[in-house]
C-alpha cells in the first residue's frame, strides 16, 4: 500500500506489478489480485474506471477528489473543487430520495487534453 500512498494518480493492476518487478520485490501474481479485491471490499482502496477498460485503484483515505485524464498521453490530474462537491451532494440527496437508494460513493471525471498533447 504505501506505493498507492505515494502516487500522485490511481494506479493498474500491471502498475503495481510493474513496480514489483523495478523493486526487485518477490510476488506471486496471484496474491497481489486478491490483495487489491481484499482491500477494495474492505474500503481501504477505491477502483476507478476511467472507461479505457484498465481499473485503477487508489486509497480511500486520500482527501475527496476527483480526476481530469488526458485521452492521449492518459496523464491522470486530480482535483477539488466545493463548489461541484456542493452541487453533487445536492444532486445525491435528491436521488436518494426520488429512488430511495443508498448512495455510498461517486465518481466523476473529466476527459480533454493536455497542453502538452493539444
Amino acid at each position: 500500500m504505501i506505493i498507492l500512498k505515494k502516487s500522485k494518480y490511481p494506479l493498474s493492476y500491471d502498475d503495481l506489478i510493474d513496480y514489483l518487478k523495478k523493486k526487485k520485490i518477490d510476488f506471486n501474481r496471484s496474491t497481489v489480485f486478491r490483495n487489491l479485491n481484499y482491500l477494495t471490499e474492505n474500503n481501504f482502496l477505491i477502483k476507478v474506471n476511467f472507461g479505457d477498460g484498465k481499473i485503477r485503484y487508489e486509497l480511500k483515505e486520500r482527501d475527496h477528489h476527483h480526476h481530469v485524464i488526458c485521452r492521449k498521453c492518459k496523464k491522470v490530474y486530480d482535483f477539488y473543487d466545493q463548489d461541484l462537491d456542493k452541487a453533487i451532494k445536492k444532486l445525491e440527496k435528491k436521488l436518494i430520495k426520488k429512488n430511495k437508494i443508498n448512495i455510498d460513493s461517486h465518481q466523476f471525471e473529466f476527459f480533454g487534453y493536455c497542453q502538452k498533447c493539444l
